[in-house]
This record gives C-alpha cells, sequence and structure tokens, in this order.
C-alpha cells in the first residue's frame, strides 16, 4: 500500500485538462531535465530532445495514468526511464553498426553504381564510413536503422514519435544527402587536389 493521497492536479491529468497539464508542467520540468541529463551527461540538445518526447508520450498515454497509484512524477519518471534506455540502446547499436557497416548497405543508388564501377569492398566500406560520419544524428539514424537493421517506417514513426509520412521523408531528405556526400567523396578521390568550398 502506499501513503500517496492524490491531489487536484492529478486526478485531472487522465481526463486532459489544460490546467492541470500546465501546473504538471511547470512543477516537473526542471527535475525531469535535471533527472534525463544525469543519465545523459551534458547533452542538452539531446536532453531536450528526450524530455519533449517524454511529455508527448504522458500526454499520449495520460488515459491509462492511474492516479491513486502513484504521484503524477513518479508516472513520469516511468515513462523517461523507458525513453532513456532505449535512447541509449539506439546509441550503442549506432556506434556498433558504425563500426561494421557493410559496403553492400542497400543505400541506393551511390553504393550499387560503386559496385557496377567494380570498386574495391575496403574503398567503398572507407568512403560510406566517412559520408556516414558526416550526417547528423537523425541522418544516421535513419538510414542505419531502414538499411542496415531493416525496421519499417512504420516502426520508425513509432520509435520517433513522428508519423510514417514524416518518416518517409526525413528518409528520402537522408538519402539525397548521402548522395550528395558520396559524389563529393568520389570527386575528392578522383582530384586530390580538390577542397570543400567551405574550408578556408
Amino acid at each position: 500500500m502506499t501513503d500517496w493521497i492524490p491531489d487536484q492536479t492529478a486526478l485531472r491529468l487522465p481526463r486532459g485538462d489544460a490546467q492541470a497539464w500546465d501546473a504538471f508542467y511547470a512543477e516537473t520540468v526542471r527535475p525531469l531535465f535535471a533527472h534525463v541529463q544525469s543519465r545523459l551527461g551534458s547533452d542538452s540538445e539531446t536532453t531536450e530532445e528526450l524530455i519533449a518526447a517524454i511529455y508527448f508520450e504522458a500526454a499520449r498515454s495520460a488515459r491509462n495514468y492511474d492516479p491513486t497509484l502513484a504521484p503524477p512524477f513518479a508516472w513520469l519518471k516511468g515513462i523517461a526511464r523507458h525513453r532513456i534506455s532505449r535512447h541509449l540502446e539506439q546509441r550503442r547499436r549506432e556506434r556498433q553498426r558504425s563500426r561494421s557497416w557493410a559496403p553492400d548497405a542497400e543505400i541506393e543508388p551511390a553504393l550499387r553504381a560503386a559496385a557496377e564501377e567494380e570498386e574495391s569492398p575496403e574503398l567503398v566500406r572507407a568512403r560510406v564510413a566517412s559520408v556516414i560520419s558526416e550526417l547528423d544524428a537523425e541522418e544516421r539514424e535513419l538510414l542505419l536503422a531502414k538499411y542496415v537493421d531493416g525496421v519499417s517506417a512504420a516502426e520508425l514513426a513509432d520509435r520517433m514519435t513522428r508519423t510514417p509520412t514524416a518518416i518517409h521523408s526525413a528518409l528520402q531528405r537522408a538519402r539525397d544527402k548521402f548522395k550528395r556526400l558520396y559524389a563529393g567523396e568520389q570527386k575528392r578521390e578522383e582530384h586530390p587536389t580538390f577542397v570543400r568550398s567551405t574550408q578556408p
């Protein structure tokens, strides 16, 4: 048994009461930020992204919250634990995948074109690794999850709390960027004096 007695804010959260949610956010956002950051280190940008996802998931699942069983912040921390664990696991997998990225990964058409030109797997692997390192975190996660792990757009949408349409658009942008960067790597290899225009 618990000694917790729900207050009015807690009782109104499952009903989606706007004032209750405003009060809940104001009361919990600072301790939640500290809790998440204590697990992730000093990466404030990632912490803020996770906090947004945590509150989004809390709002989506609020009807299942029973305020008589636990205080709102304890319920929120349970959601945070799940999100943090999933984020850390994704980060671990990403490090592993970046080390073992196969040259026959189906990022098209860059790798297929390379294969048709009979380039060595070692060269293609090195070029792909270089390009992947230049993508931002979300672009890497999308491409690695889709083309290495075989995760569907629907699964990615659920994982990233986005719509399937948004995931398809993000994948297209990531593929386009990959192809541009990959072509740049080829150009630099063919013309060693080629220097990026952004360099001094």
